[in-house]
């Protein structure tokens, strides 16, 4: 019989991996300092989770993996990977806030994911009396606690003090043993990827949890495209690491590339066939790419991880143009192609060489570096505050207000009213909704009562069809401004 036909009776069982989600400031790493017994929560810039991180202890002679997962909004991504790659949960409440939008969120990953887990009630210390007040906030929200007749373990702690810890680590202990995983070290290698970035000195670097069979130095591995060799492997805090058994933590270096967070990676011999998109747009696809770029604020982002990057990458507004987007410093060719495309350089969580910023100085090149990641996305929409001052102070030749939406022929067509002013056939025009401009276009085609006109003035109505086809909608306001 083939190892990896072996029925589960037959295999052994690995650590339980445990997902340690809730809102923002709410404990969470706190709480995984009191079981470390270490202080990664006052090393984080802001105060706050802006990573996922893996980490393994040992509690009654038995090893258990722990995910720390981001609390702020902006990190949904790297919370879902978490959950995904997860076995438990513990879901964390402040008992001074209560049930929060992500404690909602991160219910529902749970629930999706159709996973066991315990509810610890962070902050006891604090505030003692709201605890009833939390578990029917949690009961209201779906969670079927053990008191009202469900399931679901709720354990008081003060991650501070540590009260309570010891008491959540044995209900962690007891579901594991109730519901144990199957796995070998004996099995082809799989686990999954839950952070990578780019090390100027080391090259890729990807922290990876095995879920199934042990990695080993020399190992051939790949995913997603991206193809290596395990050349080093440490396990936190910098414990060098010949072989990962089920269930490790490890950090490793041998990439080609830097793949992507959440994808899953096993030995080489089972993945043949990764195909890479090296799609390339046709000429009039990039002429349309171009003209949708227009009037949009220009930036390179360049991040410590690609968790950080994917999450600040999810909540750009849609007025922003991501030029390029990597990990890794800062280097010559990326001040080239911001030289190019007159883009901003938004530096997060890295330093910046003496030598780049010197030649970024000379070239007037525009960076920001910011350790936060709210502070970036708020300096971006001051910079479209700013970018939208300039563009409201144009003289408007013409306005119109988007009344309806056709398809005609599978061509989206405006119907306008003309507020001001003369549209004309052939002009440039941009839409603006609220306070933000969502694209600019070209006038290609003009009717008025199914007949077609080159203008169209104050008072009247008209249909008109814009090139490329931006995504108006009601209310939305077009506009054809030239310089005052």
């Amino acid at each position: 019989m083939k190892k990896n036909d072996q029925s589960l009776t037959s295999l052994g069982k690995r650590p339980p991996i445990v997902a340690v989600l809730g809102h923002v400031d709410h404990g969470k790493t706190t709480l995984l300092d009191a079981v470390r017994k270490s202080n990664v929560a006052q090393q984080e810039a802001g105060g706050i989770t802006q990573h996922i991180g893996a980490y393994q202890i040992e509690f009654a002679s038995k090893k258990v993996t722990f995910i720390d997962t981001p609390g702020h909004a902006v990190f949904k991504d790297m919370r879902l990977r978490g959950v995904t790659a997860a076995d438990i949960a513990i879901l964390v409440v402040a008992a001074n806030e209560g049930v929060k939008p992500q404690t909602i969120e991160a219910i529902g990953y749970i629930n999706e994911q159709k996973i066991p887990f315990v509810v610890a009630i962070n902050k006891v210390d604090l505030a003692q009396d709201a605890v009833e007040k939390v578990k029917k906030q949690l009961a209201e929200a779906g969670v079927k606690l053990e008191e009202f007749g469900g399931e679901i373990v709720v354990v008081p702690i003060s991650a501070k003090t540590g009260a309570g810890v010891k008491e959540l680590l044995e209900v962690i202990e007891l579901i594991s043993e109730l519901t144990p995983i199957p796995a070998s070290a004996d099995n082809p290698f799989t686990g999954v990827i839950i952070e990578s970035s780019l090390d100027s000195k080391r090259g890729p670097v990807a922290t990876i949890i095995t879920r199934d069979g042990s990695l080993k130095i020399g190992d051939e591995i790949a995913t997603n495209g991206c193809f290596g060799k395990v050349r080093a492997m440490t396990a936190e805090p910098g414990l060098s690491l010949r072989v990962a058994p089920p269930g490790t933590p490890v950090q490793i270096l041998g990439f080609d590339n830097v793949p992507p967070a959440g994808a899953k990676v096993e030995s080489r011999k089972l993945n043949l066939d990764y195909q890479i998109d090296d799609h390339k747009l046709d000429p009039l696809s990039q002429v349309k790419a171009r003209e949708e770029i227009k009037g949009k604020f220009k930036i390179i982002l360049k991040s410590d991880a690609t968790g950080s990057g994917e999450a600040i990458m999810a909540s750009l507004p849609n007025n922003v143009h991501v030029v390029s987007a990597s990990c890794g410093e800062i280097s010559e060719n990326d001040l080239q192609l911001a030289k190019v495309s007159k883009a901003s350089i938004y530096a997060f969580g890295i330093k910046i060489p003496k030598q780049i910023a010197k030649l970024a100085r000379l070239e007037n090149l525009k960076i920001k570096e910011f350790k936060v990641v709210y502070q970036l996305l708020d300096d971006i929409a001051k910079e479209l505050e700013t970018a939208f001052r300039l563009q409201t102070s144009l003289k408007v030749a013409a306005r119109a207000k988007v009344v309806a939406k056709f398809l005609v022929d599978g061509k989206r067509i405006a119907g306008c009213q003309v507020l001001s002013g003369s549209l004309k056939l052939n002009s440039p025009v941009k839409i603006v909704r609220g306070r933000v401009e969502v694209g600019r276009a070209r006038i290609v085609q003009m009717r008025q009562k199914k007949k077609e006109v080159e203008s169209c003035a104050a008072g009247a109505e008209c249909g008109i069809l814009l090139e490329p086809q931006l995504d108006f909608v009601n209310n939305d306001i077009i506009e054809l401004a030239t310089a005052s």
